[in-house]
């Protein structure tokens, strides 16, 4: 009796020694590859067969990558390209770059997909790369469902929010852009994007223990860094800073001149969700866990409820959060505080109007 094969394999790529040199080894984060894991589990509740390799996290060389991408012998290779801060995407661009260059070298038949925040800001520029085969605009969830129900040849051209190229692989092919695929809806999110893939990250003896905080994170001990996860319990902003890419996953226009201002808005998981993924990593041992949130201290709505049930699941978690200095309402610091959420990363404005206006923030005289 033969195994059914593999539908798709997630890679986490290795840009670590070129963003942070020798800082890379001991002292900079290493974070789970958190939107590999939000598609892997998203794909895998639909029925396709998932899985995870996460080259940072296990520090492999482009031929031990290599190597493994094809023992996997998935039917569709996906570069899950974005960061532990949202531009950080173009910067994990240079080792996705790298491996996947190597990959169509030695085995050019498998066919690779790109998705993150650098391909929806540049999804043609990145299309005709020679090693990649389709994009996934904004987040891609939907696409790559719809892409997975093809052999990968065929009906592509029905297939909305993806890129793709037509023609013999051993010439020039045309590159194609689809109809964008709108993203998961609000009323959808604990369905389609049910939670995280924890358990198909590496580890050498316990959960999530190749995963490392950031140094202050832990208070400066070694021992606290490790294991460490990052999550979500929103995704996007409702601002509209045109300055920012936050929220380019949102992108439903494939027009040249689309900014990420212009694709604004916030959906949210709801506490329940949220909740029991943090008690899934509780219960692995993970306490040291960064909230990824671009606006987590924004709506009372959605935080409050969450706050509540953490504390009443009674969760040890050492966490920090961002937030905005004018949306920090100080009768909540100490329900923060209790749930585990120890320190916020305050957005500071620059202190000159000038400067603010060339950014699009405003004048904001009263300050000035």
């Amino acid at each position: 009796m033969t195994s059914k094969q593999l539908d798709v394999l997630f890679v986490n790529a290795d840009s670590s020694l070129q963003a942070y040199q020798g800082l890379a080894k001991t002292y900079s984060a290493i974070e789970p590859p958190t939107w590999a894991l939000l598609l892997a589990q998203s794909c895998r509740a639909k029925g396709f067969g998932v899985a995870i390799l996460d080259c940072d996290a296990e520090k492999l060389s482009l031929s031990e990558a290599v190597s493994r991408i094809q023992s996997a012998n998935p039917r569709l290779i996906v570069f899950v390209v974005y960061g532990q801060n949202p531009n950080s995407g173009t910067t994990g661009m240079i080792g996705a770059s790298a491996l996947a260059s190597e990959l169509k070298q030695q085995h050019p038949n498998l066919p690779v997909c790109f998705v993150g925040s650098h391909t929806s800001a540049l999804p043609t520029d990145v299309l005709q790369l020679p090693f990649v085969d389709f994009v996934l605009l904004n987040e891609g969830v939907y696409a790559l469902h719809n892409l997975l129900r093809t052999d990968l040849r065929s009906g592509l051209e029905a297939v909305k929010g993806i890129g793709y190229k037509t023609g013999d692989p051993r010439e020039t092919r045309r590159s194609i852009l689809n109809e964008p695929q709108a993203v998961v809806p609000q009323d959808r999110m604990d369905i389609d994007m049910p939670g995280y893939a924890w358990d198909l990250l590496p580890y050498r003896t316990r959960p999530l223990d190749l995963y490392r905080a950031h140094f202050w994170h832990a208070e400066f001990d070694h021992e606290k860094r490790t294991p460490f996860a990052a999550i979500y319990t929103s995704l996007g902003c409702t601002f509209a800073c045109d300055f920012c890419m936050i929220n380019i996953i949102n992108r439903v226009d494939n027009g040249s001149s689309v900014d990420a201002a212009q694709s604004r808005g916030m959906r949210f998981w709801s506490a329940k969700l949220i909740a029991g993924e943090l008690e899934k990593l509780a219960e692995m041992g993970v306490e040291t866990i960064r909230i990824s949130d671009e606006m987590f201290f924004l709506n009372r709505k959605y935080y409050e409820p969450l706050l509540q049930d953490i504390i009443e699941r009674k969760l040890a978690l050492r966490m920090w959060a961002y937030a905005r200095v004018d949306t920090v309402r100080h009768e909540y610091i100490d329900l923060f505080r209790r749930s585990g959420i120890n320190w916020l990363a305050l957005g500071i404005e620059a202190g000159n109007q000038t400067v603010r206006q060339e950014v699009s923030k405003g004048s904001f005289q009263e300050v000035n």
